[in-house]
């Protein structure tokens, strides 16, 4: 055995070496484009998902601008943009998070104003029974609380400052 192993050159060794080096380099840049050309789509589709909601909830009345990035622990569960009321032109931020219900991980979308209030504007994609259901359960601490941790998770971010 040690025999086969003393036979091995240099050059053998290299070109395999170079072949695994060279099949990983090339599945990392795939994953990485499907990453990026992912991230296009997902960013999309959350915000028709916002835009959706709040048109729902407040008909005429917000337009959706630019994209928040979130730097922080909360970027998995959370997207932001920008809105603007077409009525009397202020502007907020639209926050998209994932809240638990006795329904289990709903999308919620939470609306900021420029001085940190938080308003929550709606679930996203739930009608009917659900959502008469959620609806009337007026002491939602979970809400409450994401009011309250949101300004913080703007806060954290880099464009989040008003």
């Amino acid at each position: 055995m040690s025999d086969k192993m003393a036979k091995i050159s240099n050059k053998d060794f290299f070109i395999k070496y170079g072949i695994l080096v060279g099949v990983i380099t090339v599945l990392f840049f795939f994953m990485f484009y499907t990453v990026k050309l992912s991230n296009k789509s997902w960013n999309k589709y959350l915000r028709s998902n916002i835009e959706i909601t709040l048109e729902e909830n407040e008909p005429n009345t917000w337009t959706i601008d630019n994209p928040i990035k979130i730097n922080n622990s909360f970027s998995m569960n959370a997207a932001g943009f920008d809105v603007r009321n077409r009525k009397n032109g202020e502007t907020r931020k639209a926050i998209i998070i994932r809240v638990q219900s006795i329904y289990g991980p709903l999308a919620a979308v939470f609306t900021v104003s420029k001085s940190g209030e938080v308003y929550f504007s709606g679930y996203s994609s739930v009608h009917s029974r659900v959502l008469n259901q959620l609806n009337s359960d007026v002491l939602n601490k979970k809400l409450e609380y994401w009011k309250e941790k949101i300004p913080y998770i703007l806060e954290l971010s880099p464009k989040g400052e008003f």
